[in-house]
């Protein structure tokens, strides 16, 4: 796990005041999924970390 990436995903996500569902929904991954990213028990993969920049509107470094 990429040390500090869980709070900064679920920072970006409570910043835009957006439930998981929503995120999900529009990134087309599952709730579970987000949720375990958030969490520290999974690490996304760099095609679902760039989709995360992209509808967050952030760099990669930003969330790295």
């Amino acid at each position: 796990m990429i040390q500090g990436l869980p709070e900064r995903l679920r920072a970006k996500r409570e910043e835009k005041k957006l439930t998981r569902k929503a995120v999900c929904e529009r990134i087309k991954i599952s709730e579970g999924v987000l949720c375990e990213y958030e969490q520290g028990n999974r690490t996304p993969s760099l095609g679902v970390l760039l989709k995360l920049c992209n509808f967050y509107m952030c760099s990669p470094n930003d969330l790295l």
